[in-house]
């Protein structure tokens, strides 16, 4: 095998194993997720310690319509941001992309607020986030 080739071969392998990690780095992920009692009206997901940087965030709501007033965003510094939402979701509905303010960031938790709209019963709503 000439030196040509062997060095195309590993260029080639080496690029083919970063396209995962890049795939990745753009792919939406969960964060975390919270079966609601619509009785209520306010909830929190908590977003692991260790999952990474995220520039974008997003919601989806399965299993009942619920309304979200708000989110508010605590990241890991202890910073927050809130978010006006007041929006109507339907079961399979998901939230615009939320960009955070700043760099990418850490997030620890997520308080939501919300109403229900038919009914009682529980809807599970699930916190996804999206490298830069």
């Amino acid at each position: 095998m000439n030196r040509r080739a062997l060095i195309a071969g590993f260029a080639a392998a080496g690029a083919a194993a970063l396209l995962p990690a890049q795939a990745f780095a753009a792919a939406w992920v969960i964060l975390g997720s919270r079966t609601i009692d619509l009785l209520a009206d306010h909830d929190t997901i908590t977003v692991g310690a260790g999952s990474g940087l995220y520039g974008k965030v997003q919601l989806k709501v399965t299993g009942n319509t619920v309304f979200v007033h708000s989110m508010t965003l605590t990241f890991s510094s202890g910073a927050t941001h809130e978010v006006a939402l007041r929006a109507a979701f339907l079961p399979g509905m998901s939230s615009r992309d939320i960009a955070l303010p700043g760099p990418a960031r850490a997030i620890r938790k997520v308080d939501l607020v919300y109403s229900r709209l038919i009914g009682g019963g529980t809807a599970k709503i699930t916190l996804l986030g999206r490298g830069l």
